[in-house]
């Protein structure tokens, strides 16, 4: 595949991120519960939009860390755990 080309992934015609944006609408919510004081959401990185990809947003207390680099093993391994519990379950809405 050459530089600029996307691949085309959909399900009956909506891109697969944006179904995957849609599953995880009730990320922020569902990780503000499970970690008290923290909230984390998901977003298209800056200046760009949903079908350049998503970035993790993590907010630990009130200071929001710039990559997931910055959090300790255990912090990333209850974000992936988190959105693999929020993919498993989709949003009653």
């Amino acid at each position: 595949m050459g530089e600029g080309e996307r691949v085309s992934c959909a399900h009956n015609g909506v891109p697969v991120l944006y179904l995957i944006w849609l599953l995880c609408s009730d990320f922020g919510g569902i990780f503000a519960e499970l970690l008290p004081g923290n909230f984390a959401k998901l977003q298209p990185p800056d200046n760009q939009d949903l079908m350049d990809g998503l970035e993790i947003k993590v907010q630990l207390g009130s200071v929001w860390k710039q990559s997931l680099t910055e959090l300790s093993g255990g912090q990333r391994y209850a974000h992936v755990v988190i959105l693999l519990t929020t993919l498993s379950y989709p949003s009653p809405t």
